[in-house]
């Protein structure tokens, strides 16, 4: 399990630290603020697809509601705002110190993809599903 954490912890630090580089080279006043909501954003989709997974295994959507998604949304973008700008060693200048030389861009480049990619994916996915189910 902590082999596990450690990958999408790390899968999810450099996500942050390439998107954050992306848009530093727009004329985005905080490219900081905007990666660390992004990251959030792709956070809260995947704790919704285990809640609806959960949902759909128990056979029960009831503890599924607006009030919850909003809550871990709004909880993500704080939890990564605060853990990306204020916290000195997940800052963008010192990832990009710690991945200035990274040897493996490209191949860490596309995990980042296909983990964007999935967590949509799988959240529509299931959302339809559990849309289109008889509760």
């Amino acid at each position: 399990l902590s082999v596990f954490f450690n990958l999408t912890s790390g899968l999810i630090l450099w996500g942050y630290y390439r998107v954050c580089k992306a848009y530093s080279r727009t004329k985005d006043s905080s490219p900081e603020a905007t990666a660390s909501c992004i990251v959030a954003i792709l956070q809260s989709l995947n704790i919704l697809s285990i809640l609806m997974l959960i949902a759909i295994l128990i056979n029960d959507n009831s503890f599924i509601s607006k009030t919850i998604v909003v809550f871990f949304t709004v909880a993500s973008m704080i939890f990564y705002y605060i853990r990306y700008i204020y916290h000195g060693e997940n800052n963008y200048k010192e990832l990009e110190k710690k991945w200035m030389n990274e040897t493996k861009k490209f191949k860490k480049g596309i995990l980042v993809v296909i983990y964007i990619i999935l967590s949509f994916l799988l959240t529509l996915g299931l959302a339809i599903y559990s849309g289109n189910k008889k509760w």
